[in-house]
């Protein structure tokens, strides 16, 4: 585990909770930097953390926006989240370590780390695995959407993952869209390092640097050079694997 600075400033939970907390957090660093340099997937981050835990709602973490915001290395948890033992730490880790424009792509590495080494209890898993939920949810739900859609959202823009699933609402009501949208990146940033391997996955995500402060266009023809396959047909092979029947 690299030795950053860390500064925890914790609140609205008893003393116990923050320093099972402040275990959690520094484990799950260590586990996160050792799976990183497994894959390559992304270098340490040798700049200092500052850990907030505070009251609020909803209760979202975040470590994404600020590093846009140019605070690359600040993370927020809802003190709510922590007592219950559900703070998302890799996912937010993942943000700092491994931040980037494309929301989709970076949201989907975040989830399938956070399940991958982290806590199956944080959002939005919430105990169920990505898999199972979106075999819940249905085929006709996943052929509903558009990834491409997905893909065009850029950190900053001011638009949520979920404010663009474009999702019909007999299929999944609106106010679940937004945890609907991470199980889908999640489920298929898996895919891709599953079928194409960690090294171009890498190379796909390194297309797309985050840029504090900057959005620009994203273009769809990064998946035909770096995978090998155009984004549609890369969401037909995810759709035929997500929809696969357990045996």
């Amino acid at each position: 585990m690299s030795r950053s600075y860390i500064t925890f400033q914790i609140e609205a939970v008893p003393q116990e909770v923050a320093r099972k907390f402040k275990r959690k957090f520094l484990a799950s660093k260590g586990l996160l930097e050792q799976h990183l340099a497994s894959t390559n997937l992304a270098a340490n981050f040798p700049d200092p953390l500052s850990v907030s835990v505070t009251e609020y709602m909803p209760p979202i973490s975040r470590a994404l926006l600020p590093a846009w915001e140019g605070h690359r290395g600040a993370m927020t948890f809802a003190s709510l989240r922590v007592r219950q033992g559900r703070a998302a730490i890799v996912h937010e880790l993942s943000h700092v370590y491994a931040p980037n424009q494309a929301r989709f792509l970076a949201e989907g590495l975040a989830v399938y780390l956070e399940e991958t080494i982290g806590n199956l209890e944080a959002y939005p898993t919430c105990g169920i695995s990505v898999e199972n939920r979106l075999r819940d949810a249905g085929r006709p739900a996943l052929q509903s959407i558009n990834l491409a859609t997905f893909d065009r959202v850029s950190v900053g823009n001011g638009r949520s993952l979920g404010e663009s699933v474009a999702i019909n609402p007999q299929f999944v009501r609106a106010e679940n869209h937004g945890v609907y949208s991470y199980l889908v990146a999640g489920s298929f940033v898996r895919f891709l390092i599953a079928s194409r391997g960690a090294d171009k996955f890498k190379t796909l995500y390194e297309m797309t640097p985050l840029t504090p402060g900057k959005c620009t266009p994203l273009s769809p023809e990064r998946y035909k050079v770096c995978l090998g396959a155009t984004l549609p047909d890369l969401q037909n092979d995810w759709l035929e694997h997500s929809c696969r029947p357990t045996s």
